[in-house]
């Protein structure tokens, strides 16, 4: 299996469960439908800027920035900024070959609420074994101790199939 197929076989991984901060949760009630984790990982420090007041000067515009998925057929999207409060937009510019049939001009809307920065920063920090458990397909979990905004926290993800 190349490199490739290893990653964008994330995008085709099935259910995980995060139970930290005192709530379980599954990945479909934190991220935007149908988003691919991979695509997630790639556009998340892109978020994390734009909701913390900073931007990338190195594009010269304001407007967006434009992110490609890592997978060489894969997706490129722009991350727009703070629109509307709370939420930041990422669309679809190129659609490539991917599992996912995302189609140009799809757009997806994440929750940029506080409550949900901290979800999205488990899941960031889960990134890798969210792939390893994907390519390996059975059911496994793993513990974490993360620190977001100077508070420990621990959580678990759980990869419950495809």
């Amino acid at each position: 299996m190349g490199a490739t197929d290893f990653f964008c076989h994330s995008c085709t991984c099935g259910s995980f469960k995060l139970n930290g901060n005192g709530t379980v949760r599954e990945m479909k009630d934190i991220l935007p439908e149908n988003i691919c984790p991979l695509l997630f990982h790639s556009v998340y420090a892109y978020i994390l800027t734009l909701v913390n007041g900073g931007w990338m000067n190195w594009v010269g515009h304001e407007t967006h920035v434009i992110v490609n998925c890592p997978y060489t057929n894969g997706v490129a999207v722009y991350v727009k900024g703070n629109n509307v409060p709370h939420t930041i937009e990422i669309e679809l510019i190129k659609t490539g070959v991917c599992p996912k049939a995302y189609k140009l001009g799809q757009a997806f809307i994440f929750s940029t609420r506080p409550e949900n920065m901290l979800l999205m920063s488990m899941i960031e920090k889960a990134f890798p074994d969210i792939l390893i458990f994907s390519e390996e397909n059975k059911c496994q979990s793993k513990t974490y101790l993360h620190n977001f905004d100077n508070r420990e926290i621990s959580f678990e993800i759980e990869y419950t199939g495809r």
